[in-house]
C-alpha cells in the first residue's frame, strides 16, 4: 500500500496511522458521494486522486525535512502523471514495424517511474541509504 509506506517513511513508524492520515479523508468523500447518489467511476477517481494528493503533500513535507530519496518518489509520481497524459492524448505511432497504441505508450512511459520507485524503496531501509538487496548480480553461465 503506497500510502501506508508514505506515512511510515515520512512520519516515522511510531507516528501516523496510514488509514487515518491518507484514507480517512478519501473514504469520507467516497461515502458522502455514495449517500448523495453520485456514485460513478469518476467519483472513484476523485477519491483516489484525493488520496494521491495527500501522498504528494506528505512527500513534499518530507522534502522540506531533507529526507532521503523524496526526489525519486516525487519524480516517479510526475512521470506517472505524464504517462497518463500521454495515454489520454491518444497518441500512437509505428516504428520499425511495431505499432504503439496509447495503452502501449502508457506502459512504456511507466517503466522509468517503476524503476525510480524500486531504487527509492531499496534505499529506504531504516532511514539509511543502504539498498535492501546487494548490488551484486549473480548469473549462471554455462560453458
Amino acid at each position: 500500500m503506497p500510502d501506508a509506506a508514505s506515512t511510515h517513511s515520512v512520519l516515522g513508524r511510531d507516528r501516523g496511522h496510514p488509514l487515518l492520515v491518507i484514507r480517512a479523508p478519501s473514504l469520507t468523500m467516497f461515502c458522502m458521494l455514495v449517500l448523495t447518489g453520485n456514485s460513478s467511476v469518476v467519483m472513484v477517481m476523485l477519491t483516489g486522486g484525493l488520496a494521491m494528493a495527500l501522498v504528494v503533500s506528505l512527500r513534499l513535507y518530507a522534502w522540506r525535512k531533507d529526507q532521503p530519496d523524496v526526489a525519486l518518489v516525487l519524480g516517479a509520481i510526475i512521470v506517472s502523471v505524464l504517462a497518463a497524459g500521454l495515454k489520454a492524448s491518444g497518441a500512437h505511432f509505428t516504428m520499425g514495424g511495431l505499432a504503439f497504441d496509447p495503452n502501449s505508450l502508457y506502459h512504456l512511459a511507466l517503466m522509468p517511474a517503476l524503476l525510480m520507485l524500486l531504487v527509492a524503496v531499496q534505499r529506504q531501509v531504516d532511514g539509511t541509504d543502504s539498498p535492501l538487496v546487494s548490488a551484486t548480480v549473480r548469473m549462471a553461465v554455462s560453458t
